[in-house]
């Protein structure tokens, strides 16, 4: 898996019944993870959902661990050890073009930073969006990045209070604006 690359499409089984992968993520934002099993800490999720209806996403069964090693997450000479065997945690952010637009990969004893995932899906759909880039520490209302490259039109769009960051190299590329 390489940033910018397509997921596979792939089937399997969840706990919702059988799962196309292209065909449930159609033309909508995704992050799908990995999990290992027992011995691992409880999941718990908040969300403004009704508590008396399943899940609102498919956990994905993987005994095999075919889709792992598919999916560059699990070395193919570890696809058969015994036991679970998941040396690091996976997140794989994915855009609605089936693109791959962001990788997080900690080792199995590190836990994720759920703030920092979020963050990232954030930027990355508004990239997709309007072409602009988030800077270090970015938050939703921050200023943006404008990329040299990105057309004047679709800078008038999106960017307002337009300005050129002085850089010590003296050059001008560096543009940051809001977003309208």
């Amino acid at each position: 898996m390489n940033l910018g690359k397509q997921i596979p499409d792939f089937k399997a089984e969840t706990t919702e019944g059988p799962l196309q992968m292209y065909e449930y993520i159609k033309d909508s934002w995704s992050v799908l993870m990995t999990h290992p099993a027992s011995l691992t800490p409880d999941i718990i999720a908040l969300s403004k959902v009704d508590s008396s209806k399943p899940l609102p996403f498919p956990l994905i069964a993987d005994e095999n661990r075919e889709i792992g090693v598919m999916l560059g997450m699990i070395e193919k000479e570890k696809q058969n050890a015994p036991g679970i065997y998941f040396p690091a945690r996976h997140c794989v952010i994915i855009g609605p073009d089936t693109k791959i637009k962001g990788i997080f990969v900690h080792s199995a004893s590190t836990g994720r930073n759920m703030t920092e995932i979020l963050r990232a899906l954030d930027s990355a759909q508004l990239t997709f969006k309007t072409g602009v880039a988030t800077p270090v520490n970015w938050k939703i209302g921050d200023n943006v990045i404008v990329p040299e490259k990105l057309p004047k039109d679709q800078v008038e769009k999106f960017v307002k209070n337009l300005q050129t960051v002085a850089l010590p190299s003296e050059q001008t590329y560096l543009q940051v604006g809001e977003l309208k």
